[in-house]
């Protein structure tokens, strides 16, 4: 019998912090510590030592688990503010002796020097921390005039309102990037900065009053909301509702009703992903209903809704939806403000158009229906390319055309492959167990090979993900 887990303590020190990030980024990945420990050329056991914090790791450890783990820059950069900490230590600190580290036990008296600090993980929970003020300033990207002085957060009282709206903006415009890479190079490379980011909110917030404070809500909803995707597309889904259900509190806290309204379709996603027909229905409609939604938003609201519909069989509420999704965006204009949603087009209405007649058990009209959606997709849209060839594939499965089927199905694997997506290895599985009546077939049995290779290495490898994953449609 394995021995129970230890809980963690990311407060205790920023030593603890690396530990506890470090299994976080570990376990999403599905990785043993001895595993990870040989990628990285070190033992399990040192592995579960620097995770209790027990053991002070190296900078050539946090880089090969950084690189090792897909996560670039994460662990690279908590080890600066290990290292800062143990610096600024004095030599009298009251230390552990044995284990090659120095965990003050201790009360600290250096208040000029650490300052309490409040975090987010990567798992959407927040920590309080006592973290060094040059590491802490050092690690906020350089974002300008923001202090950490006498033991609290502050933005500095001189910023003016420019200054803020600059941060503001390029913080905007930084969310709009990490979505751009999560679509090119998968959840991975994406979720540590987007996390960071939502930190950085979270400070700067704590001293901020008035529009600005909301305004800094309402980006940190943003940001929770794209955590949370993020989260879901590793493989992690309870980790996803946590960031998703956080996201709608900032929502509402901002009072930023546009914001709310698109995380409440959100929601209305996961429910319809998750075949919970009524909260489908119930979310999006609440979507709807919260007023002031860019078109586009409420267009994605609708098709949500009508998959909730296509789950219960009522054909007629589902052509209803629909069809008013694609009324909103045919009439949507191109310039518009409609950033929230850019990604709603008529392409992806006839996606979900499809999904829908497959709930329907109408798989050869979901299978043309895949076919003309995806044959002007763009190219940005490159994960969810591999997400709907994988869906497109269980549609002709369905419809029991075998070879177009597995066809579908390598496209979407190779996606699979280059981005880490574990959503298109979840859609995957159950293509592989429809396709296995067919398995003396060339073109299925090849495609079955190539899926049982790609899931055993990322059962043992790095970027190690679960045999199932929620989808997001």
């Amino acid at each position: 019998m394995s021995r129970p887990e230890r809980v963690l303590t990311p407060d205790r020190s920023p030593q603890h912090r690396f530990g506890y990030e470090l299994r976080a980024l570990r376990k999403a990945r599905r990785l043993s510590q001895d595993t990870l420990g040989k990628l990285v050329h070190v033992s399990g056991d040192l592995v579960r030592l620097i995770e209790l914090g027990e053991r002070q790791p190296t900078q050539a450890f946090a880089e090969s688990c950084d690189r090792e783990l897909n996560a670039p820059g994460v662990l690279a950069r908590l080890f600066r503010a290990v290292e800062e900490a143990t610096d600024s230590r004095p030599d009298t600190d009251n230390t552990v002796v044995g284990i090659g580290s120095a965990v003050s036990h201790g009360p600290d008296h250096r208040s000029d020097e650490t300052i309490p600090v409040e975090m987010l993980t990567l798992t959407g929970e927040t920590v309080s921390l006592a973290i060094n003020r040059r590491a802490l300033v050092g690690g906020a990207l350089g974002i300008p005039a923001v202090l950490f002085l006498g033991g609290a957060t502050a933005v500095a009282p001189t910023m003016a309102d420019g200054t803020l709206s600059d941060v503001l903006h390029n913080m905007r415009q930084m969310r709009t990037l990490l979505a751009m890479q999560d679509n090119t190079f998968g959840p991975g490379a994406v979720l540590p900065t987007a996390v960071h980011q939502a930190s950085i909110l979270q400070q700067l917030r704590q001293a901020a009053g008035g529009k600005a404070r909301d305004d800094l809500i309402s980006l940190q909803s943003a940001y929770g909301e794209l955590c949370g995707w993020l989260a879901d597309d590793l493989g992690d889904p309870r980790s996803g509702q946590h960031w998703i259900d956080r996201a709608l509190e900032w929502g509402h806290e901002s009072g930023d009703t546009a914001q709310t309204g698109y995380v409440l379709m959100r929601k209305a996603q996961r429910a319809a992903d998750a075949d919970d027909a009524a909260a489908a229905v119930g979310l999006a409609r609440a979507a709807v209903r919260s007023g002031g939604l860019p078109q586009r938003v409420v267009a994605a609201a609708r098709q949500y809704e009508a998959q909730g519909h296509a789950l219960t069989g009522d054909d007629a509420a589902f052509q209803e939806a629909i069809e008013a999704a694609y009324n909103i965006v045919a009439h949507v204009s191109a310039n518009g403000d409609e950033s929230r949603a850019a990604w709603c087009t008529p392409a992806y209405v006839a996606i979900h158009e499809a999904a829908g007649l497959m709930r329907l058990h109408r798989p050869e009209l979901a299978a043309a229906k895949y076919e003309d959606a995806l044959a002007g997709w763009s190219s940005d849209m490159h994960r969810d390319l591999g997400i709907y060839r994988g869906r497109l594939g269980a549609a002709y499965a369905a419809a029991r055309q075998p070879e177009p089927a597995a066809a579908a199905g390598r496209s979407a694997l190779a996606i699979a492959q280059r981005t880490g997506s574990g959503r298109i290895l979840a859609e995957l599985q159950p293509l592989a167990t429809a396709l296995a009546e067919w398995r003396s077939s060339p073109a299925v049995r090849d495609f079955l090979a190539e899926l049982r290779a790609v899931v055993a290495a990322r059962a043992t490898g790095p970027g190690a993900l679960p045999p199932t994953t929620m989808g997001r449609s």
